[in-house]
């Protein structure tokens, strides 16, 4: 089982916003991005309501539980609400310093996250951010 290191991830964020020199905002909205990407295309699939239950929010976390028999196994409505949410973080009135919140309320998504799915034995949010994490710290030493 991995662990999720959010520091070790703010301080790889820090060091390669500095490198790129991009405003904050337009950065954490592109890794918020990839990060939610990730984590939801590691996500194991039977019915595909795991996939479906992840959320992307601003300002607090979103923990609805999409409704049984409403979703599908695509990423594709899951990259859509992330589009959507994202579209409007850092514009006025929402300031970039507000966390951005990546959240699945689904009763068993801690045991798929401790590797109980033969799918994704190692996880999807802990492995993910280690891979967000290690490319930035890659990018920002280049």
């Amino acid at each position: 089982m991995m662990k999720a290191d959010f520091p070790k991830f703010e301080r790889a964020l820090r060091r390669f916003a500095k490198k790129v020199e991009l405003d904050g905002a337009t950065l954490t909205k592109r890794v918020a991005f990839e990060l939610f990407t990730r984590i939801v295309e590691k996500t194991p699939v039977d019915t595909g309501r795991a996939r479906a239950s992840w959320t992307i929010a601003i300002g607090a976390p979103d923990l609805r539980i999409v409704p049984e028999g409403e979703y599908d196994k695509s990423m594709a409505t899951a990259i859509a609400k992330a589009n959507a949410v994202l579209g409007s973080y850092g514009t006025t009135g929402r300031p970039f310093l507000v966390p951005i919140w990546i959240a699945n309320n689904l009763p068993y998504i801690q045991e798929l996250e401790h590797g109980s799915s033969q799918q994704a034995p190692k996880g999807m949010l802990a492995l993910s951010l280690r891979e967000v994490t290690n490319n930035l710290n890659k990018l920002s030493q280049a």
